[in-house]
């Protein structure tokens, strides 16, 4: 963990806690797109002469695939801004009410 002068040991403890689900939920986010990614691009291979009847099948998946990256977007961006409000924070503690806003 960063080490941020000027805040007390709740205050970080917190920053820590929101860092490391926002990082197991990007985690999972990107696991799950893997195994969609991959079960959509291999949907039907087994049975090649049934990939016509499973085309309207796939829809569904592709609309969730695309959640998915949604989601995966807003993780990233969730990250990113935690990350400029820690940096905030370790460069001026007192405004870390502020900042965090």
């Amino acid at each position: 963990m960063i080490e941020l002068n000027g805040l007390t040991d709740d205050m970080e403890l917190r920053i820590s806690e929101v860092n490391e689900h926002v990082i197991a939920l990007q985690q999972y986010v990107s696991e799950e797109l893997t195994k969609l990614e991959y079960a959509i691009e291999h949907y039907g291979e087994a049975d090649r002469w049934r990939q016509e009847m499973l085309k309207e099948a796939r829809r569904p998946h592709l609309v969730t695939l695309s959640i998915l990256h949604t989601v995966k977007s807003h993780v990233n961006n969730l990250v990113k801004e935690n990350q400029q409000v820690s940096q905030a924070i370790k460069k001026d503690p007192t405004q870390s009410v502020q900042t965090a806003e």
